[in-house]
């Protein structure tokens, strides 16, 4: 028997089922569905077939948007392994959520295979009238993305065509980054919004040598460079190989002035710690390094930086971006982009953290180091797109991790600081040698039981699933 069909549809945030289930007090019953397509007589006609535990079923449909003809029958189950070789594109295959809320049925379909991350909620009406006055309750305002009815892309019809979900684009408010925004559309907003960021600390830095300052040209040179990193699949023509590389040329010289910051303040801590009068035999070393410091003096607004400066951000104007040669991924939602490399990124870290022991040397901690940071910028440059009480809570532990790994990087950098002054300095007399050789034992000691340290820190943070590492993914 041929019905009128009328349904609204609507676009959720990837999301932990059944924590959202119980937050709610609701029960589900669950289906596994398989279903294709072949081709009906007109643009807007087709054909379903679907297979569930329920048993197989045909339907004709025709029309779009919210009001649909639809005939569906039985069919024998041969019938469905018959056609399934003549579909028109892929097979669908998901997990149907039935529950009951306020009087009403939702089903929630969470896509498998090359439609995973895409979960779509459906509800059907008696009238056209109920559907239009339909307000979607608040249980699902903090996982709703976008209302779907009319979107064509996203019918089952069409998804059966695609090797990836669909992107969003003029359906989003323009008011930032969105999870279904195209990755390409995402990056270029970014990479714009940081770069000017940079442009303004480094008026700033020409002006006066502000730490702070500093601090935030160093952060956002990172961020930029995990984004380039990260999202490097999107583009194309060694652009984003050309960026990256000049970027990293910058850090590197502001990383020589942090550390050598640190390295005096290290041996200002060391010299507290020694008897009043072994402390003058430290005053060569730390002179030898402020000396070494005012020769840098505001490096970065030296003449030579400021054209390597310019000559990046030439590469990064917004004419750039916006002419930017994207491949096909650039379309994929951002927000299965990115959470697609935060998974591949936790599971290597986990196994590198798996290797450390006592032998371990510094450069393995320096790499976990280097791959934490990726994670923790990756995660601070789009809090827009994720679950922002738990991203807050694992970036936290995230901080917490960076801050041993830290302070272990600048005990290396510091030992090979004094090693290259050593080297240098034939003028130290005898005590002063000996104040040398203390403290680099001192720090030895030190880094040592910051390792043992880190090693119990990461056991523990990786008692931690994926699914609680993802904050893009909404667990309650």
């Amino acid at each position: 028997m041929q019905k009128n069909e009328i349904e609204r549809r609507y676009l959720l945030k990837p999301l932990k089922i059944g924590s959202f289930l119980r937050r709610h007090g609701l029960r589900a019953e669950v289906q596994v569905i398989r279903q294709y397509y072949l081709r009906g007589r007109g643009s807007a006609e087709y054909v379903r077939y679907r297979k569930s535990a329920r048993g197989c079923f045909r339907t004709f449909k025709s029309g779009e948007g919210l009001v649909r003809l639809e005939k569906e029958e039985d069919v024998p189950c041969e019938e469905y392994s018959f056609y399934l070789a003549r579909r028109n594109g892929h097979e669908i295959r998901k997990k149907r959520y039935n529950f009951e809320y306020d009087g009403r049925i939702y089903e929630l379909d969470r896509f498998g295979g090359m439609l995973k991350g895409l979960w779509i909620l459906e509800l059907e009406f008696e009238d056209v009238e109920d559907a239009e006055h339909f307000l979607l309750p608040d249980i699902f305002d903090h996982v709703l993305v976008a209302e779907l009815t009319g979107i064509k892309e996203f019918n089952n019809s069409s998804l059966c065509l695609m090797d990836a979900v669909p992107s969003l684009g003029s359906v989003l408010e323009d008011t930032g980054l969105s999870p279904y925004m195209p990755a390409g559309t995402a990056f270029r907003r970014q990479i714009m919004e940081m770069t000017e960021i940079m442009k303004n600390d480094m008026r700033r830095l020409h002006e006066s040598d502000d730490p702070e300052t500093l601090h935030s040209f160093r952060i956002t040179q990172r961020r930029l460079r995990v984004w380039l990193g990260e999202l490097k699949e999107i583009t194309r023509n060694g652009w984003n190989e050309k960026q990256r590389k000049c970027l990293g040329g910058m850090m590197r010289r502001s990383n020589l002035l942090r550390d050598l910051d640190v390295m005096i303040q290290t041996v200002r801590e060391y010299r507290r710690r020694l008897e009043e009068g072994k402390r003058k035999y430290i005053d060569a070393l730390e002179s030898e390094l402020l000396g070494r410091r005012r020769q840098c003096g505001n490096l970065l607004a030296a003449p030579e930086y400021t054209e390597e400066f310019r000559s990046c951000m030439d590469g990064f104007s917004p004419e750039v971006i916006e002419n930017l040669d994207f491949s096909r991924e650039a379309d994929s939602p951002v927000i299965l982009a990115l959470m697609q490399k935060l998974k591949r990124r936790w599971k290597d870290i986990r196994k590198k953290t798996g290797k450390l022991d006592v032998h371990s040397p510094a450069k393995s901690y320096h790499r976990l180091r280097i791959e934490f940071k990726k994670q923790r910028y990756l995660i601070e440059s789009s809090l827009e797109l994720a679950d922002s009480g738990r991203a807050r809570h694992l970036l936290k532990k995230i901080r917490k991790i960076l801050s041993l790994l830290g302070e272990h990087h600048d005990l290396s950098v510091q030992e090979e600081i004094l090693l290259d002054l050593k080297s240098r300095s034939l003028s130290w007399s005898p005590e002063e040698r000996g104040a040398y050789g203390a403290l680099m034992r001192w720090m030895e000691k030190r880094r040592k039981k910051l390792q043992k340290k880190i090693r119990r820190s990461l056991r523990r943070f990786f008692r931690q699933s994926y699914i609680e590492l993802d904050p893009y993914i909404v667990i309650s």
